[in-house]
């Protein structure tokens, strides 16, 4: 047999989630504001157009990683 639905039911269906899409919307905006921060410190990070991050060391070809953090 189906149970049936509640309109309680729903909204706690409902609430739950909005929490977990919450969530994930809180999690991407931390990780924003950690890449932000990285490249505000250190100017000499540039950004690709595929997504990497890139610096020129002193050396002269540039090194590349997928998350400003490792050239540091």
């Amino acid at each position: 047999m189906t149970k049936i639905l509640t309109l309680a039911d729903a909204r706690n269906e409902k609430a739950a989630y909005n929490a977990k899409i919450n969530a994930r919307i809180d999690a991407i905006e931390a990780k924003k504001a950690e890449i932000q921060a990285i490249l505000l410190n250190n100017p000499q990070i540039g950004v690709l157009n595929s997504g990497k991050f890139y610096v020129y060391p002193i050396g002269g070809r540039y090194i590349e990683a997928k998350h400003p953090s490792k050239l540091i």
